[in-house]
C-alpha cells in the first residue's frame, strides 16, 4: 500500500468515527474494504473473483451470477444520472463489437451503490496485446464497424483510447471490443450530464474540438480519437507530443501542426493517408464513420491485405 501524500510514510487508517446513516457506513465499509484489498459488497446472487480495472465513473469487478456465468460489474457511488444512462445506452444497443448488458442494480436508502452488469470480455486491453499486421487490421476495421453503429444510434463515445479496447482470440483469429460508455453522449436525449466546461474523455485521445469543449464533441470526435489508436498501434508512439503540457497549447499544436508521416518501412501511403486524414484538426475533412470501415479494409494496415473481414 502506497504511503499518503504527506510523504510522511505513513499507512492512510480507516475512519473510525461512527457513521450517522445507513448510507455512510455503507460508504465506511466499501472504502475499508477497498484500501485492504477486500472483495467488494456485491448484490445477492453475484460471487466476486477479482477487480477488472477501473471506468470512467467506478470500478469494474468480475464476479459469476446465479448462472455460473462470468460478468463484469462496475460499482458506481454517488451516481449523478449517468450511469443509468450508460445502462440504457447498453441495453437499447446490439452490435457484435460492444459489450452486452446483463442487469442494473440501483441504489437504496441503505446502500448508495448502483451496479451495472455487462457482458464479460475475457481479452486484454489494445495496448497490452502484441498482435499481427493482419490482426491489427481486422480490429481496427471491427472498431470501426462499432463506430459506425454507435454513431448511426446518433450516440458519439467520447472516450476511445486503448485500455477502453479489449482484444480477445476468436479461434484462429482476433475479436475487438469498444466498451465503457460512460461519458457518451446520446445526441437524441434531450437533457445531457455534462456541464458547459466540463471535460470528458482522456486529453491524449481528445481532437481539438473535444479539448476545447465536450459537451459539443461530435462523431468526428471519435474518428479522430480512433485515428490516434491507429497512429500509435502502428507507429508505436502517439502522433502529438501534447498530452501533459497546458491545455490551450495542446489545442493550437493539434490545430496548427500535422503529425508527422508514420515510420514504419514499407508502410503503404494509403494507410499513411486514411490515418493522418483520420487526425485532420477540422471536423469536416475528416473521413464519415460510415465510410471508415471501407476505407481501412482498402487500406492494408501493415502492408497486408485482408482476405476477409474475420
Amino acid at each position: 500500500m502506497s504511503s499518503d501524500d504527506t510523504g510522511s510514510g505513513e499507512v492512510p487508517m480507516p475512519d473510525t468515527t461512527p457513521p450517522n446513516t445507513p448510507t455512510e457506513l455503507a460508504r465506511r465499509v466499501a472504502s475499508t474494504a477497498d484500501m485492504c484489498n477486500l472483495p467488494p459488497l456485491l448484490p445477492p446472487g453475484y460471487t466476486h473473483i477479482e477487480k477488472l480495472g477501473e471506468g470512467s465513473q467506478g470500478k469494474v469487478h468480475l464476479a459469476t451470477n446465479s448462472q455460473g456465468e462470468r460478468v463484469a460489474i462496475k460499482i458506481v457511488d454517488r451516481d449523478d444520472g449517468r450511469a443509468e444512462q450508460e445502462k440504457n445506452r447498453l441495453n437499447s444497443l446490439r452490435h457484435e463489437h460492444l459489450v452486452e448488458f446483463r442487469d442494473w442494480i440501483p441504489a437504496t436508502s441503505g446502500n448508495p451503490f448502483c451496479y451495472l452488469v455487462m457482458q464479460y470480455i475475457e481479452g486484454e486491453p489494445l495496448h497490452r496485446r502484441t498482435l499481427t499486421a493482419l490482426e491489427r487490421g481486422i480490429v481496427f476495421v471491427q472498431l470501426a464497424e462499432a463506430l459506425a453503429y454507435l454513431h448511426s444510434q446518433k450516440i458519439t463515445h467520447r472516450d476511445v483510447k486503448p485500455s477502453n479496447i479489449i482484444v480477445c482470440a476468436a479461434g484462429e483469429a482476433v475479436r475487438a471490443y469498444l466498451v465503457d460508455l460512460g461519458v457518451a453522449k446520446n445526441h437524441a436525449a434531450t437533457t445531457g450530464h455534462t456541464r458547459t466546461l466540463e471535460f470528458v474523455g482522456t486529453r491524449s485521445y481528445s481532437a481539438p474540438e473535444q479539448l476545447r469543449m465536450a459537451r459539443t464533441a461530435e462523431h468526428a470526435a471519435d474518428v479522430f480519437s480512433l485515428g490516434i489508436c491507429l497512429y500509435e498501434s502502428i507507429a508505436e508512439e502517439l502522433p502529438y507530443a501534447t498530452a501533459h503540457s497546458e491545455l490551450s497549447r495542446q489545442i493550437r499544436q493539434i490545430e496548427c501542426v500535422r503529425p508527422k508521416r508514420i515510420q514504419v518501412p514499407g508502410l503503404p501511403r494509403q494507410v499513411d493517408t486514411v490515418t493522418r486524414a483520420m487526425l485532420h484538426p477540422l471536423q469536416k475533412h475528416r473521413p464519415e464513420s460510415a465510410a471508415l470501415p471501407a476505407l481501412l479494409i482498402h487500406a492494408p494496415v501493415d502492408c497486408v491485405c485482408f482476405l476477409g473481414r474475420r
